[in-house]
């Protein structure tokens, strides 16, 4: 991990990163099943005057970059809300915006009034199909998220599956995050998610729909259920974007302000760039 302190051992700005091996190259990459990774700035410790702001967050973020190490390959997404990547544009990086979604705490009548009419038609008509219940069994979500999501190849097994377990326990531990179930008249499962949080954010960070029977708003619902359980926490509700034009507009619905997310990158050669626009990552 990168680090910036000041003289008196306060810590100014950090950058984390995930240093591993593929095909016996060395990578900076994002972790699995991790959203965001990147700068993260002691706001608190940075001035109030914009100019001077402005300098520090420079000064911070340069010496950040510089502490990586030189790998073949660099490659991460930021947090939401970081805009200063200019540090790594003059050291050669590279950037691909992508966009996603927050939703700030407002009243439930605020909430569905920024909805589009057409939202707030599929969750009248998704109420009276399902229910939402807590899932307790990690075996059970992901038995569940393997179906629905086998055509796509993105199934939690092998490493994966290990991965995954050491997250739940480590989520369970520190009371970081739930399961959540759509549940249809019959008591079948339509939907999953595993919603996680922080002091400052809720995010839709794993779900799972089976389009067989989750048809009538049930992706509306579970949404929305999901930023009820947020606002009432006080968190701002992080859709985790996408750039798929068929899931996009289902977050766009819900009238949440739209957010560019960074991804930084950076290869030691032009082969490496080639390959990274042929596979689309």
């Amino acid at each position: 991990m990168a680090e910036v302190r000041r003289g008196d051992g306060e810590i100014l700005g950090i950058c984390p990163y995930y240093l591993n091996s593929f095909l016996g190259i060395k990578t900076i990459r994002m972790p699995p099943y991790t959203p965001y990774q990147g700068i993260w700035l002691n706001e608190a410790l940075l001035p109030e005057k914009l100019v001077s702001r402005y300098n520090a967050e420079m000064r911070i973020i340069r010496q950040l970059v510089a502490q990586l190490p030189p790998v073949a390959w660099f490659s991460q997404v930021q947090e939401p809300g970081f805009e200063n990547w200019l540090p790594f544009y003059w050291t050669k990086y590279r950037m691909k915006a992508r966009y996603s979604y927050l939703l700030p705490p407002v009243s439930k009548k605020e909430t569905r009034a920024q909805m589009t009419t057409y939202c707030r038609n599929r969750l009248r008509n998704a109420r009276e199909k399902f229910v939402i219940n807590r899932v307790d069994s990690i075996k059970k979500f992901i038995q569940f998220y393997n179906r629905c999501m086998k055509r796509q190849g993105l199934q939690i097994k092998g490493k994966h599956l290990h991965i995954m377990n050491k997250l739940h326990r480590e989520i369970s531990n520190h009371k970081g995050g739930e399961i959540f179930s759509l549940i249809d008249n019959e008591g079948s499962p339509v939907a999953m998610v595993y919603q996680i949080w922080d002091d400052r954010y809720s995010y839709y960070w794993m779900p799972a729909l089976d389009k067989r029977l989750g048809s009538g708003g049930a992706a509306q619902l579970l949404i929305y259920l999901l930023i009820e359980k947020s606002h009432a926490a006080g968190r701002i509700f992080n859709f985790e974007g996408s750039m798929l034009p068929h899931i996009e507009p289902v977050f766009r619905a819900f009238g949440a302000k739209r957010v560019p997310v960074y991804q930084i990158y950076k290869a030691s050669n032009r082969i490496l760039y080639a390959a990274k626009e042929l596979l689309g990552k």
